[in-house]
């Protein structure tokens, strides 16, 4: 039987033995397409238009689709089951994502771990009968030192190039003691580093000069990982269910990092990079390693590693003879994003307490203050950016990124497109306007038309077969219309309660209050365009600390960068790690009250 999928107008045709799951035959083909439950048929997100052979809609599909939508021949393909020939037209490939790659200034200092010698070496001869190494080492006046493998490939070609051309004058590039490159002097360039952040979301890579810190450029993208499922737990259940499953996810981000890489350095360039220094959350590190993830799954969430690993970038496919650092975790689902952003906060740089939330798909939270640190994590999912969300989005051109009742359009977008759907701070200001507006009671259910005193706004809600829903962007009776729906808002109230209840389990366990909370910080790409507005109207952040909030962008890569470019930021984050006490809290007693308040 045979399958053809249409993507942007270009048929492509796959030839199937067997009936095969729609998805998975996509997946093999390597057409990106959202499917941020993994394929479990509860997000409604992996939409395919069938033109021929169209099935009988799924119960899945009607729950996620209108009857409008089902007639033209929309259905889920996670639950299509293709068992005679078949066409389809697929969504364009998923849109890059807005990357926030905004870091802070730097406050680390400048003492990478990477230094550089230039040194003259001598011609043997019979009476001087030294190896290429030890004449070499000898020349650097350090009997310490040793040699990584891979110059060690290249430095009799580099010393003899550099007898003959440069009388014998090289540089040395070392990591520590570790002689890791050694260069003509002619040759020479200044050696750079790479900090990444590996979110679930999105990537983001920071090249450095490693001579004085310089930034010389930031870039971002989507994680490919995406297309296995928006959160962790979905991901690593793909790796459980399906053979190569991690080996898969590990190529999808390895590939995206080489992609940013190439996209960073030029290729004269790219031989000057000494040090990538990787963070992200400790399931993203463990899968950028090809390491079993199950464990961290389920009780007592043990993984295989948290504390700082440091091996050779091509040992794991980058395409950069670097050395390449991990940097250290907390815990399970604390990782070194959170550890990258403590110290990019300098959270126990006071006597007085410091918050610090990173709302992205784990809402990792941490409290410091000199000499003691709190941290947990919660179960926020992705609600916040819009994976969850009947017509969320991510922050791609034309997703609706601010919403106000009372504007004429109530919305805008990113790039000033046609919306095509809702972006994490528009989920964000919708539910504070439902409720600033009394379109929803204070179980967040949404009010019939008939109960609602403001006229305009009542006609904008409508009841389909499954579900009511506010209209957003479209007319009211445009079955495509971008709609927040009540499944939508119970999300969102699931997210809130998470990230809350996280934050008062660690100022419960720290013994303070609001009032004792010097700073709140905000982190991610999410926390840096919300309207703060709307985050304390819906009680994700305690109105107490509205005024002392700051948003300070991707610190999880402002924490990366500064642990390439210093010595003594790794010193500190050693120290940061014993007096950090994690709460676990599935476990702990006050959760669920403070859940359910």
């Amino acid at each position: 039987m045979k399958l053809t999928y249409i993507i942007d107008g270009i048929s492509h045709v796959v030839e199937l033995t067997e009936a095969t799951n729609l998805l998975s035959v996509l997946r093999e083909q390597n057409v990106r397409i959202d499917a941020v439950c993994n394929g479990n048929g509860t997000c409604g997100k992996c939409r395919v238009r069938c033109t021929e052979g169209i099935p009988e809609p799924s119960f899945g599909d009607k729950q996620a689709m209108s009857a409008a939508e089902l007639a033209q021949g929309w259905r889920l393909a996670c639950l299509i089951q293709v068992m005679d020939d078949m066409t389809i037209e697929c969504p364009s490939d998923i849109s890059e994502i807005d990357v926030l790659t905004k870091v802070m200034q730097n406050k680390g200092g400048i003492d990478p771990p990477v230094r550089t010698q230039t040194v003259t070496v001598s011609r043997p001869d019979v009476e001087d009968q030294r190896d290429d190494w030890t004449r070499l080492r000898d020349a650097c006046g350090n009997n310490d030192l040793t040699i990584h493998y891979s110059a060690l490939l290249t430095l009799h070609d580099q010393l003899y190039r550099a007898l003959e051309h440069d009388k014998g004058k090289l540089q040395v590039d070392f990591y520590d003691h570790f002689a890791v490159a050694v260069t003509p002097a002619s040759e020479a360039k200044q050696p750079l580093g790479l900090a990444i952040d590996i979110g679930s979301t999105t990537l983001a890579a920071y090249l450095h000069d490693l001579s004085d810190g310089r930034l010389i450029e930031a870039v971002g993208a989507t994680n490919p990982q995406r297309q296995y499922g928006a959160d962790v737990i979905s991901r690593i259940n793909y790796t459980m269910t399906n053979e190569n499953g991690t080996s898969q996810v590990q190529k999808a981000v390895v590939d995206a990092i080489n992609n940013l890489i190439d996209k960073l350095c030029k290729e004269d360039s790219k031989d000057a990079v000494r040090e990538i220094v990787i963070t992200g959350n400790t399931i993203m590190t463990h899968f950028l390693l090809g390491l079993p993830t199950a464990s961290i799954a389920t009780a007592p969430f043990a993984p295989v590693f948290t504390a700082a690993k440091t091996l050779s970038a091509t040992e794991i496919g980058l395409n950069v003879d670097a050395m390449l650092t991990i940097m250290p975790s907390i815990a399970s689902y604390v990782g070194g994003d959170i550890t990258g952003g403590m110290i990019a906060c300098d959270l126990t740089a006071s006597d007085k307490w410091s918050l610090l939330i990173d709302l992205g798909t784990n809402g990792e939270i941490a409290l410091g203050r000199r000499g003691e640190c709190l941290a947990c994590a919660t179960a926020a999912g992705p609600a916040f950016e819009g994976a969850t969300i009947r017509h969320g989005t991510g922050a791609i051109a034309g997703a609706i990124n601010t919403v106000h009742f009372e504007r004429n359009p109530m919305y805008t977008t990113i790039g000033n497109k046609d919306p095509i759907g809702i972006c994490g701070s528009g989920v964000l200001d919708v539910a504070a306007q439902l409720l600033q507006h009394e379109l929803i009671d204070e179980t967040g259910r949404l009010l019939d038309p008939d109960k609602i005193e403001h006229t305009q706004l009542s006609k904008r809600i409508r009841q389909t077969d499954n579900y009511k829903e506010f209209v957003i962007a479209g007319s009211v009776d445009d079955p495509n219309a971008i709609t927040f729906t009540q499944k939508d808002v119970r999300e969102i109230q699931l997210a809130k309660a998470a990230v809350r209840a996280g934050i008062e389990i660690l100022l419960e366990e720290a013994g303070v209050d609001y009032h004792d909370v010097e700073r709140l910080y905000i982190a991610g790409g999410f926390g840096n365009y919300m309207n703060i507005d709307s985050t304390v109207a819906i009680g994700l952040i305690p109105r107490e600390l509205k005024e002392r909030t700051l948003a300070v962008g991707n610190s999880a890569g402002t924490g990366a960068s500064y642990y390439l470019l210093s010595k003594s930021i790794r010193d500190k984050v050693n120290a940061l790690l014993p007096i950090t006490r994690y709460i676990e809290l599935s476990s702990h007693s006050g959760f669920m009250d403070a859940y359910m308040d």
